[in-house]
């Protein structure tokens, strides 16, 4: 579990990226590289709850393994004053990278 989540935290703070990106790197079912199709879904249910939750307002999460998208998805808002949903192409600030790099060092 605690590999979960250092895994999420690091696909969440280090890997929101821009859609071309997605359109550059080819795609696959997650079997086809060795990962979980059930451990993608734990993933996308524990962003979902943060979201309810109001720990985040929105993410874009991204997982590819060797070369390969396994999953990409928007998660909650861009605007939350708007209701604006969060789409995949959403571009982001990120305030602190040095979080980002700590753990992405510890995955």
């Amino acid at each position: 579990m605690k590999r979960l989540l250092l895994s999420s935290a690091f696909v969440l703070l280090c890997v929101a990226t821009h859609a071309a990106v997605a359109k550059e790197l080819s795609t696959a079912k997650p079997d086809q590289v060795g990962m979980s199709s059930a451990g993608l879904e734990e993933v996308d249910a524990a962003t979902n709850q943060l979201v309810r939750d109001k720990k985040l307002a929105g993410a874009i999460v991204m997982v590819a393994r060797r070369g390969k998208v396994v999953h990409f998805g928007p998660y909650g808002f861009m605007d939350l004053a708007e209701s604006k949903p969060m789409r995949r192409d959403t571009i982001m600030r990120f305030y602190s990278m040095t979080k980002a790099m700590k753990v992405s060092l510890q995955v």
